[in-house]
């Protein structure tokens, strides 16, 4: 089966948008393949890219597409065609649609049965080379793209500038032509690492044989094509070096910042470890793509360095170099903490009334205001008894102090950290200085949530003013923008409220928000979809079926509920499913006599003449509606839906005597209340 590789050759490509997409043009690639009929049963699809080359790999791609035989069904043959055999405009339509003349056209009958129009298409297969080239050059030029550059004469645009491109079917150059550069089976080694007499910027030029040699070949010429590859023998000198615990993103990243990695261990100054921790592995990790060393635990005065262009000559030049310049970074930070700290962390709190939260919407000073507000109704509805107000009105009013400071504008990721460490230093109450940090977890959807109530409140409070602000400011998500981070900030208050067990309705909370802001609610309906729209994907999420997602939303908008009760009932419906099945068909089958009646007459339990309605109505008063373990609650239901089983076996609910019919109607609107707190029943499939 041959094989097909392309090699986009490109200027440095940004690290954060290689791996998407480069998987992206794969995609477009082996869909284009199989539209094309290009593709055996067995093929796969390979991305070998650094900052420098796009490279995709498919594997089992035909030599010749495959023939097409189409039939396509027209109109019925009595609106087609006369019957002295004349083609009618319906047949003449169908003709001119299928690009064929109505003599072409042949009879038939449909999957109904009825005689019908048809036309027989057939295509042969077209080589492979020829099929390939035009499906490349369509793709390539139609991507959608992060970032996009036009360059020479009017070239572009793309991601970057392109200088070569490869194209092989196997050992066969496949002819096209991206962006005014012509195909060939030339590519180029590493910038440095491999030498080139005529261009000492491109790298040695190398041509490719086959596209089964592609990896080892470039392999020759100082580039390990493959990224995970790459990031597997970073990872194994971290290994080596005791660090199990590194961040994975930054691996990621620094694998496509390379083409040829190498690992060098460094130091700095001892005394830099006076600096909070935090704040060296931010100057570390975010300025300079740098590991920090732990050891025991305990960070030391060392760091690991993934290099580009290491040789015995210039590997400690280059280790030297990556030194002073850590240094320099460590240098400005002691400066701004020594001069952060030269005043108290609440002397910055008026400062904020110069930063603007959003346009027409006030400061952050009135931010932190609203935060203070809401804060106190929060710990009411969260029934949080044992917190200490003063303490929390401190945490608030603290909480946005830092972003004022000279190491928040130098580093903005560490906003709450940085406010935590000055707090403590100023004394503050533990409580306090654990809020300033927490309030911000979680910053991602693997990141910690808070572990204090005073921080989840805080933290709601905070996220819950700026959606509210952003709704009503127009800065409201849409597919592809989020420029405030909506989306992130509604499941983080879902995750939080998870967490933390708090049985709050929504729709409550956001009216706090809303009455602390003093304003028309003109985006509030639009608000509640956007959350539940969030709950719902989050569920989705967690693993439950999506049909008990879509019946547990019915029940409101308490997000612990609706998470508590999609668990209870996934797990009973798994090991009870003819129990349950029992139970939604009881409940629809409720729900439907007593929505279509309308009746709203009082029950009377006089009116009861058969025993089953009697012990059935006792079942009823038995079970404990109050009940907090759902688990428990499900099992309730299904002894209870066996039992209206067999009421309706014996009872005739719409009876022509009023009084009774009433009577049992209301009796099943009690009935149904009892469904209901398991969410809408016709939503269950079962």
């Amino acid at each position: 089966m041959p094989n097909y590789l392309l090699e986009i050759g490109c200027e440095e490509i940004p690290a954060r948008f290689i791996e998407d997409f480069s998987n992206l043009l794969k995609d477009k690639l082996m869909h284009a393949f199989s539209r094309e009929r290009l593709l055996e049963e067995k093929h796969k699809g390979y991305v070998f890219s650094t900052y420098r080359r796009l490279t995709i790999r498919i594997e089992g791609v035909k030599k010749k597409q495959g023939d097409k035989h189409e039939t396509l069904l027209g109109p019925p043959l009595s609106i087609a065609r006369a019957e002295d055999g004349t083609w009618l405009p319906p047949g003449i339509g169908f003709a001119k649609r299928s690009g064929r003349s109505p003599d072409d056209l042949k009879v038939g009958k449909d999957a109904k049965g009825r005689e019908v129009v048809m036309v027989e298409l057939k295509e042969k297969g077209r080589a492979s080379l020829d099929v390939i080239s035009d499906c490349v050059e369509d793709i390539v030029t139609h991507l959608p793209l992060p970032i996009a550059m036009n360059w020479g004469d009017g070239q572009g645009p793309f991601i970057r500038p392109v200088h070569w491109v490869v194209s092989l079917l196997d050992s066969k150059v496949v002819p096209l032509i991206l962006f005014g550069v012509k195909s060939g089976r030339v590519s180029f080694g590493h910038r440095f690492l491999s030498k080139n007499k005529q261009n000492v910027s491109s790298g040695e030029a190398i041509s490719i044989s086959d596209s089964d040699a592609y990896e080892s070949l470039l392999k020759s010429v100082c580039v390990d094509v493959s990224s995970s590859k790459r990031a597997e023998m970073i990872r194994q000198v971290l290994y080596e070096k005791g660090q199990d615990d590194f961040d994975s993103h930054l691996l990621h990243e620094v694998s496509f910042l390379t083409e040829r990695p190498t690992v060098l261990e460094g130091t700095f100054d001892q005394r830099y470890l006076d600096l909070p921790s935090s704040v060296l592995v931010a100057c570390m990790k975010k300025h300079q793509k740098y590991f920090p060393i732990y050891k025991k635990g305990k960070l030391v005065n060392k760091f690991i360095v993934v290099a580009e262009s290491v040789t015995k000559k210039n590997k400690d030049v280059i280790l030297k170099g990556n030194e002073r310049v850590l240094v320099a970074r460590l240098e400005d930070t002691s400066f701004f903490w020594e001069e952060d700290l030269k005043q108290p962390l609440d002397r910055y709190v008026s400062k904020l009334k110069k930063v603007v939260f959003q346009k027409g919407m006030g400061t952050i000073f009135d931010k932190v205001k609203r935060l203070e507000g809401v804060s106190l109704h929060l710990v009411n509805m969260f029934k949080f008894s044992d917190v200490n107000v003063e303490i929390l009105k401190r945490a608030c009013y603290l909480s946005k102090a830092d972003l004022v400071t000279l190491m928040v504008g130098e580093l903005p990721s560490l906003q709450g950290e940085m406010g935590s460490c000055y707090a403590q230093k100023n004394g503050e109450p533990e409580e306090v200085v654990l809020a300033i940090r927490e309030h911000y977890y979680p910053r991602s959807e693997s990141d910690s949530l808070p572990s204090s109530k005073i921080g989840s409140i805080v933290g709601v409070a905070d996220r819950l003013d700026t959606i509210v602000a952003c709704f009503e400011n127009g800065f409201i998500p849409t597919g592809s923008k989020d420029p405030w981070g909506i989306r992130r900030a509604m499941l983080s208050i879902i995750r939080i409220v998870i967490d933390q067990q708090l049985h709050v309705q929504f729709s409550s909370i956001i009216d706090l928000a809303y009455g602390e802001w003093g304003s028309a609610k003109e985006h509030r309906d639009e608000l509640l979809r956007f959350y539940n729209q969030r709950l719902k994907q989050f569920l989705l999420d967690q693993g439950f079926r999506s049909d008990t997602v879509v019946s547990v939303l019915s029940c409101g908008t308490d997000a612990y509920y609706a998470y508590s009760l999609a668990e209870a009932v996934d797990r009973y419906r798994n090991s009870h499913q003819e129990a349950f099945k029992v139970c939604v068909d009881t409940g629809v089958r409720v729900g439907r006599l007593v929505k279509g009646a309308k009746s709203d007459a009082e029950l009377n339990e006089a009116l009861f003449d058969l025993d089953i309605e009697k012990t059935t109505y006792e079942l009823l008063q038995n079970i404990d509606h109050h009940k907090q373990n759902l688990s428990e609650k499900c099992h309730d239901l299904a002894r209870f839906s066996k039992k209206m089983d067999l009421y309706f076996d014996d009872v005739m609910v719409m009876v022509e005597d009023k009084n009774l019919r009433h009577n049992r109607l209301a009796f099943l609107s009690r009935v149904y209340s009892l469904y209901e707190c398991f969410g809408d029943m016709e939503s269950f499939q079962v």
